[in-house]
């Protein structure tokens, strides 16, 4: 799920915890994500879903009856800014 909000929203680091709308998402990108979602994953996330769950996380453990997994991905180094 990380990669396909990555590829949609075009942002090479996104964070499982990135609010959606906080990081450029939008109604349009949110269709789009959904039916990537469903076509990788075999699981349907609504609109409700995405206005109720904003983040990665919260889609993967929120209100849909299907259980996503997410793979924890850790670094050896972190960029600071």
């Amino acid at each position: 799920m990380l990669k396909i909000w990555q590829g949609v929203l075009e942002l090479e680091h996104i964070s499982t915890d990135d609010n959606f709308f906080s990081i450029g998402g939008h109604s349009i990108k949110t269709i789009t994500i959904a039916n990537l979602i469903y076509k990788v994953l075999g699981v349907q996330i609504s609109m409700i879903d995405f206005l109720e769950c904003n983040t990665i996380v919260e889609l993967a453990d929120g209100n849909n009856s299907e259980k996503i997994e997410i793979e924890k991905q850790g670094r050896s180094q972190y960029r600071i800014n």
